[in-house]
């Protein structure tokens, strides 16, 4: 029992990493040079993805791993919430039609069925295993016939500084997520979950905070600059 979820983990994060392969490929974002980024969104949102749907079987799994996405996103390549969205929605609706297509050839081939996906372990690895490949095809081809979308990288590239609202928004998407799972789930969670969610929001709004902090710092060095020189 250990050993498959320890599997459905690693499957979860994995599955993340590769859609985030693909996002940044679709946006001409440099993938060898942001391995490190990739593999903190993957482990941050796939964590989440993992607890929220497996564990907590929350509704609103799907919409937070897409917010998680979407302010990682936002402080790690310091783009404005928008485009960070813009990037994150991108992504998500591309490997949902991946994973529509595998699933859909899985069906017709017979080769599973809904049920023995959602509750078999060999199935489960299998479907995920084949939409993990194909994801990191087309993000293989995307990538060498240089096709895809390069405003933002052309935009937000070097060192940009976000503006406050940014970080505001991007705090009230975070609270407004856990309030929401919170009354989703009600009374009936567990105490240990309410502390796990407690503190899962509050290193969110430390981060965010954090985040914060060091671009008002950076903008405030580079305003400083012209009247030093």
């Amino acid at each position: 029992m250990q050993v498959n979820m320890f599997f459905e983990y690693a499957f979860a994060v994995l599955f993340l990493a590769s859609m985030i392969l693909l996002n940044f490929v679709i946006f001409k974002i440099p993938v060898k040079e942001n391995d490190k980024q990739i593999t903190v969104l993957a482990l941050i949102v796939g964590s989440a993805n993992y607890y929220f749907k497996f564990v907590l079987h929350s509704p609103y799994a799907f919409v937070l791993q897409i917010i998680l996405y979407t302010v990682f996103l936002m402080l790690l390549r310091r783009y404005p919430i928008f485009y960070s969205f813009i990037v994150s929605l991108t992504g998500f609706i591309v490997i949902s039609l991946i994973d529509a297509i595998v699933t859909i050839a899985g069906l017709q081939l017979k080769i599973t069925t809904n049920e023995l996906m959602v509750h078999n372990f060999y199935h489960y690895v299998g479907m995920h295993l084949a939409t993990i490949i194909l994801t990191l095809l087309i993000a293989y081809t995307i990538h060498k016939a240089k096709i895809g979308f390069s405003f933002v990288i052309r935009r937000f590239s070097g060192k940009y500084s976000l503006r406050s609202y940014n970080f505001i928004w991007a705090a009230i998407l975070i609270i407004g997520t856990i309030v929401l799972q919170f009354l989703s789930v009600g009374f009936s969670i567990y105490s240990m979950h309410k502390y796990i969610l407690i503190v899962f929001s509050l290193i969110l709004i430390i981060s965010i905070f954090y985040a914060y902090l060091q671009n008002k710092k950076a903008l405030k060095d580079r305003r400083s600059k012209p009247a030093d020189s």
